[in-house]
């Protein structure tokens, strides 16, 4: 299952936040090197914002083991902010439609099985969500070859707007539009064998354990 929060409601899942900050520390700065702001063990950056959703999937203990955050492109986000250029082939979007996804990260602890299945359950949460809440599609940044291990392998194909470009973490980025479409989430689905209505909002979860 995967759970979603805001800010707002955060507070409903306990440490969800910090747990989430560490896991993006573990991943971001220690494992790739990436300069970005932390504090206490804990990634952050400019993007957390209000008008954040962010998706997680937690262990029996409740810690963070994989997240994403989307934010709506009608508020600052980052390939607007930072790399504008990436996107070529269409006018950088600013429409509640068009929501950027950011932040993907997967614990490396997991087992291949495991990270593989919490993958794909991110990939259906987004979809998920995304059919509830009017969204047509998510605008992102990735390596060229992480795309493919990332979302072309799992069944949701990309259209790339735009080259591969050097960037300077010594390696090149390209934008990709993921579109979003009930045909994709069954594929997604079939694929990867992810059941029906995997994502649950943060007052789902306070609800389902109160009842439990």
């Amino acid at each position: 299952m995967i759970e979603y929060f805001s800010l707002s409601n955060a507070y409903l899942l306990g440490d969800v936040i910090s747990s989430m900050h560490r896991l993006r520390y573990q991943e971001f700065v220690e494992r790739l090197g990436y300069d970005v702001p932390c504090h206490d063990s804990m990634e952050y950056d400019q993007y957390d914002t209000l008008a954040a959703i962010h998706f997680v999937w937690r262990d029996d203990s409740g810690v963070v083991r994989a997240s994403l955050r989307i934010s709506p492109t009608t508020k600052p986000y980052m390939i607007k902010d930072i790399w504008p250029y990436v996107v070529e082939n269409m006018e950088l979007p600013a429409s509640e439609s068009v929501w950027e996804a950011t932040r993907l990260c997967v614990d490396k602890d997991l087992s291949k099985d495991m990270h593989q299945s919490v993958h794909a359950q991110l990939l259906c949460a987004l979809q998920e969500y995304a059919l509830s809440n009017k969204i047509s599609s998510y605008i992102g940044i990735a390596p060229p070859g992480l795309w493919k291990y990332t979302f072309i392998r799992y069944g949701w194909p990309i259209k790339f707007l735009g080259e591969a470009h050097k960037i300077e973490y010594k390696e090149k980025i390209r934008a990709g539009l993921m579109n979003v479409s009930e045909s994709i989430l069954d594929n997604i689905r079939l694929i990867n064998n992810v059941p029906n209505n995997i994502i649950k909002s943060a007052y789902q979860s306070i609800n389902t354990k109160n009842v439990a």
